[in-house]
C-alpha cells in the first residue's frame, strides 16, 4: 500500500525508524524521490536504506525502514511504503478519500465525527461516513472478549478430559494392584488411609501435568507473539490460578478411584492372582 501524508501528520503517527532516518523538512515541502519503506515491504523485496527501487515505474530513494507505529492507527506502518502528500497528489491527482481529525482531549471523538461531516456536507455538498476510532477500538475490544471467553470454555473442555485421564489412569491402577490392596488391608491400613493414598497419587499426577502444561503454555506463547509480531504479557496470577485449578481437578476426578480401593475387601482382594 502507498500512502501519502504530511510531516505533522506523520509526526502524530511516532512512526519508530529502525534503519536509515527520516524524511528531512526539504524532502517533505518539496516532495522529493524519497520515500520511507515498511519494514515488511523491505524484507520481501530487500529494499535497504539508501538504495533506489522502482514504484509504478518511478524511481524512489529508501530514505529509512519504518517500524511499527507507537500511536493508534488504522495502518500498520510496516506493510505501506510511505510519500510526501506532495508527491502523491502529483502523482494520483488531487482527489482526497479519506481525512483523519486529532481530536483534543477535552472533546468526545463521536462529536468531532459528527461535525465533521455536517461541516463537509455544509461548506462542500459531499455526504461523508465518519467512524471514530474510539468506535473501533470498542467493536476490537468485544471482538477480543468473545475470543477470550471461547478460550476459557475451550480450556475448561481440556481440563475436564484430563481429568478423565487421570481418573482412567487410577481405575487401571486399582484394578492393576488389587493383590497390594489386599495386603495393605492386611497389614492394618483403613479405607480412608487407602483413600487418602489414591488422592495423593491423583494430585501427584495433576501436579506434574498442571506445572508441565504452564510451561509448555508460556512458551507457545511466547513463540506465537513472535510470529505475529507483538510482545505477549504473561500473568503471574493467572498461571498460579490455573495450576491450581489443574490440582483441583485432579483431586475431584480421583475420588471415584481412590473410593474403589478404599471399599475393597481384603479377602477378595487376595484371592485375585
Amino acid at each position: 500500500m502507498i500512502v501519502g501524508c504530511s510531516c505533522s501528520y506523520f509526526a502524530n503517527l511516532q512512526v519508530s525508524i529502525i534503519e536509515g532516518e527520516q524524511l528531512n523538512a526539504l524532502q517533505w515541502q518539496d516532495g522529493g524521490e524519497a520515500a520511507l519503506v515498511g519494514a515488511e515491504v523491505a524484507k520481501e523485496f530487500c529494499i535497504f536504506p539508501g538504495e533506489w527501487f522502482s514504484l509504478g515505474g518511478r524511481m524512489f530513494r529508501c530514505a529509512g525502514i519504518m517500524g511499527q507505529s507507537r500511536d493508534v492507527s488504522q495502518l500498520d506502518m510496516q506493510e505501506v511504503i510511505l510519500l510526501p502528500a506532495d508527491v502523491m497528489a502529483g502523482w494520483f491527482g488531487q482527489i482526497v478519500h479519506e481525512l483523519s481529525i486529532d481530536v483534543p482531549e477535552s472533546m468526545l471523538p463521536d462529536l468531532v465525527a459528527v461535525m465533521a461531516s455536517d461541516l463537509l456536507y455544509q461548506n462542500r455538498g459531499v455526504e461523508s461516513n465518519a467512524v471514530s476510532m474510539q468506535l473501533q477500538a470498542e467493536a476490537a475490544d468485544n471482538v477480543l472478549f468473545v475470543f477470550v471467553d471461547v478460550l476459557k470454555w475451550v480450556a475448561l473442555v481440556c481440563m475436564i478430559v484430563g481429568g478423565i485421564g487421570v481418573m482412567n489412569i487410577l481405575l487401571v491402577s486399582v484394578g492393576e494392584r488389587r493383590r497390594e490392596i489386599g495386603i495393605m488391608q492386611s497389614l492394618g491400613m483403613n479405607r480412608c488411609q487407602i483413600c487418602l493414598l489414591f488422592l495423593c497419587e491423583a494430585s501427584l499426577y495433576a501436579v506434574v501435568g498442571g506445572f508441565c502444561g504452564v510451561l509448555f503454555g508460556i512458551a507457545l506463547i511466547h513463540v506465537a507473539g513472535n510470529n505475529i509480531g507483538l510482545s505477549p504479557i504473561v500473568n503471574v496470577l493467572d498461571c498460579v490460578v490455573v495450576f491450581l485449578a489443574t490440582v483441583a481437578m485432579g483431586l475431584v476426578f480421583g475420588v471415584l478411584p481412590a473410593a474403589k480401593a478404599g471399599s475393597m475387601q481384603p479377602v477378595a482382594a487376595l484371592r485375585d492372582d
